[in-house]
């Protein structure tokens, strides 16, 4: 039901057919019957601000960050990574527990298309005791992915939000 209320969706986007996009969507569940879906219009169902259907899964592929997060997820229980502040304004700080004194062998902060946006030696990180602090005050606001790299080749990733 796409237009029960003015706040379930987002403004439309044209798309231009062969071209990728990165769709993400967030939802806070409340009460059993929650759904989510992503639809689309396509030309020939005519005009107007509705979707007109479902985005049928046969034509989304994983983002290559969404694949790695599935691998990563499997191979890296041991590992509990707060970032803060989250959303940070110019440097963010990690703090890894539980790691069983593993150390950081490098840091890398990817954006939601998939660029490397930052990468950083473990030597050349600024630590106290499990926490490491990074500098992203150039980056442009969005939503970016954290991937920490151990010596014991455990591999953890955390989104955080650059106002």
């Amino acid at each position: 039901q796409w237009d029960k209320f003015s706040t379930q969706r987002s403004e439309g986007i044209p798309l231009v057919q062969g071209q990728q996009y990165y769709i993400e969507a967030l939802m806070k569940e409340s009460r059993s019957g929650d759904n989510l879906a992503v639809g689309w219009r396509r030309p020939s169902n005519g005009q107007g601000d509705l979707p007109s259907e479902v985005i049928p899964g046969n034509v989304l592929s994983p983002n290559s960050i969404t694949t790695a997060n599935a691998l990563i997820a499997q191979f890296s229980p041991i590992l509990n990574v707060s970032v803060y502040p989250n959303p940070s304004k110019d440097i963010l700080n990690i703090l890894l527990s539980n790691n069983n004194d593993s150390e950081v062998e490098n840091i890398q902060i990817y954006d939601m298309l998939g660029r490397n946006v930052l990468e950083m030696d473990g030597n050349n990180l600024t630590s106290d005791g499990g926490s490491y602090k990074v500098e992203v005050l150039g980056f442009n606001a969005g939503t970016y992915f954290l991937y920490i790299r151990m010596d014991d080749g455990t591999l953890m990733t955390k989104r955080f939000i650059k106002e």
